[in-house]
């Protein structure tokens, strides 16, 4: 069975002073960036595919030159569970900076390798190839990011405000989203469709890579939570791993119905870009500024529910949530059918209800995973769920649409997601909320 750690125990008798304070924020802050920008991608990819189809995959049929882009996004899937499983079980023996600086090392080079590989016209199938192994790269990298970038997070938080802390995860995609849409609409308006296709596309990829890059450099200055003491040999992580398997399996089924209905959610709220152009035939600049509502309104829900979780409990926040948004995801989706209004209520209340209990499920999945495996297992089980559901729920979800001629599949989807979301949560019980590691700058 898997045993509590000698510092956890240690600093939970103790609250960081104020200079602390400001280095586990820092801290925190640098842990997180990197995870939107997978978020930032996704969106990118989803808003450019034309582009980058045309660019790298060229074809005489324009649609074919789509669904290359999007079969290349969708390879970045496959890599998620291989990137969880070994930079997972990396952060639990090594430390958590030593495999947050790797991810972001490859996330960097991968995003940039994007926005600046000469085109299939230039340099041939080496083009393409690139960009797919780039695209690989970063589902690699992302798979193992979620867990370590959480559980820093977490552990670094102060004992009253873990809840808040770890909310910054889907936050934070969330704000990506939005920054991804702000791009999408503002080089839509400025730039003709010629230069954006053949240019302009790669502008926003550019943006990310320098991002991740700045990022790269202030987590290299991250504290660490995992004491030397705690780190473990490979032999000792299996053994723990197995322990969470035999020992914990409840935890295990209530991580991934969790993380099921977050996932879910957040894929339904960004086919609203794709939903309201097929779906609702509205035009194009509708579909960015709901893009740009739902990225906002993730991140706003996602904190709300973080802090309501630290004063009233994880759990009573995402029952009373996920009750509400029960109710009343069918109505929203029925608003938004041919009317302006009835589009901006559902790009703004769909996301915010889901992350209300998005944000606050963050926390409680955190403190039911035992601290040596406490990366490993949220790690896995993310990529595990997000790599059966992130690459195919917006294609299940049109063919759907398609072949039933009913607009509100999507809203059936969401329900469904909600009920099952609910069945898990008694079993999120808290094993360890202490802190763990004493912060250095080692």
């Amino acid at each position: 069975m898997i045993e509590s750690t000698r510092a956890e125990a240690a600093m939970s008798a103790t609250e960081p002073d104020k200079h602390g304070s400001a280095i586990s924020f820092r801290g925190a802050v640098a842990a997180i960036v990197c995870s939107g920008i997978e978020f930032y991608d996704v969106t990118l990819f989803g808003i450019y595919a034309f582009a980058i189809g045309h660019t790298f995959f060229p074809n005489s049929n324009p649609q074919l030159e789509v669904l290359a882009a999007v079969a290349v996004f969708g390879a970045g899937f496959i890599t998620r569970p291989f990137g969880s499983l070994i930079m997972g079980a990396y952060a639990d023996r090594r430390g958590r900076r030593s495999a947050l600086v790797l991810t972001a090392t490859l996330m960097a080079a991968a995003t940039l390798i994007i926005a600046l590989m000469p085109s299939y016209g230039q340099v041939g199938i080496f083009a393409s190839v690139a960009v797919v192994i780039a695209r690989l790269t970063q589902g690699f990298a992302f798979g193992g990011e979620v867990g370590p970038s959480t559980a820093l997070v977490y552990e670094l938080a102060p004992s009253n405000r873990r809840g808040l802390y770890a909310s910054w995860q889907p936050a934070i995609q969330g704000l990506a989203t939005m920054f991804a849409g702000v791009f999408g609409l503002a080089l839509s308006a400025s730039m003709p469709p010629e230069p954006l296709v053949g240019w302009g596309w790669r502008l926003p990829f550019l943006i990310g890579s320098a991002v991740l890059l700045i990022a790269l450099v202030l987590r290299r200055r991250m504290p660490e939570t995992l004491s030397a003491a705690d780190r473990h040999d490979k032999r000792k992580v299996t053994q723990d791993m197995i322990g969470l398997v035999v020992g914990y399996p409840k935890v295990l089924v209530a991580i991934v119905t969790q993380i099921a209905f977050g996932t879910i959610a957040v894929y339904v709220c960004a086919y609203m870009n794709t939903y309201i152009l097929t779906a609702l035939k509205m035009p194009a600049q509708m579909s960015f500024l709901a893009t740009c509502l739902v990225g906002l309104f993730i991140c706003i829900g996602s904190v709300a529910g973080g802090v309501l979780a630290d004063v009233h409990g994880s759990r009573s926040v995402i029952y009373i949530s996920r009750a509400i948004l029960l109710i009343t995801v069918y109505p929203l989706f029925w608003a938004a059918e041919g009317s302006l209004y009835g589009v901006i209520l559902v790009s703004t209340a769909l996301p915010f209800l889901s992350m209300l209990s998005g944000g606050a499920s963050f926390g409680a999945m955190m403190a039911a995973l035992p601290v040596a495996v406490r990366s490993t297992g949220l790690s896995i089980s993310y990529a595990v769920v997000v790599c059966v559901f992130g690459a195919s729920l917006q294609l299940v979800l049109t063919l759907l649409i398609s072949k039933t001629g009913d607009a509100f599949v999507p809203a059936y989807f969401m329900m469904v997601t909600t009920a099952v979301g609910m069945l898990g949560v008694p079993w999120l019980e808290a094993k360890n909320t202490s802190r763990v590691g004493a912060i250095s700058s080692a």
